[in-house]
């Protein structure tokens, strides 16, 4: 039903953990819709050959979410997984031949490459002062041709700034899951 979503939370709540948790579901899990099993209940698959990138404006950024992404993968239960191949300091390869990797927003050549899902961390800071908001939008646009998926981590903007976060929040796109706790 979403296309994309935006945990809006606090500092220090937890959303790169909990990005970093759904970036391993999309790399593995049976995420995508498959139909209707025999009692009405919808079925899952997994994405072929995903490519999942954590995106942020600055390498510290993107490591909010790198660095608990790769602890999960070499401390839980996926360190034995045959299906994660290996899980080096700038890239997860996959069995299937679908990567995980962090790129900042300067890695412009990014954008062009076939991603399934996108973390954008710290979307607050993704302002049109440096063409992040450029960013995110063909970064965005290039995730809907693949039929994928993103997620925007995000604290609350400074409304002068007019921030990607900010406009995805007032968008009002149904397909877009907004979810905030103010505290």
């Amino acid at each position: 039903q979403y296309t994309g979503g935006q945990p809006r939370r606090s500092q220090k709540w937890g959303k790169d953990p909990f990005g970093a948790a759904i970036c391993w579901a999309e790399a593995l899990g049976p995420t995508r819709f498959d139909g209707w099993d025999a009692n009405g209940e919808p079925v899952g698959k997994p994405y072929p050959t995903p490519l999942i990138v954590n995106l942020g404006t600055s390498e510290e950024q993107t490591d909010n979410t790198w660095r608990p992404l790769k602890e999960m993968g070499r401390r839980g239960p996926l360190i034995d997984d045959p299906r994660v191949r290996e899980i080096g300091e700038t890239k997860i390869d996959l069995a299937s031949g679908g990567k995980l990797e962090p790129a900042t927003t300067s890695a412009r050549a990014r954008l062009g490459a076939p991603m399934t899902f996108v973390t954008l961390t710290e979307s607050h800071l993704f302002t049109l002062q440096g063409g992040f908001r450029r960013v995110a939008g063909a970064v965005k646009r290039n995730v809907a041709g693949m039929d994928g998926r993103w997620l925007e981590l995000t604290n609350a903007w400074d409304p002068t700034e007019g921030s990607e976060a900010q406009v995805t929040a007032e968008s009002g796109d149904e397909r877009v899951h907004v979810d905030n706790i103010e505290s």
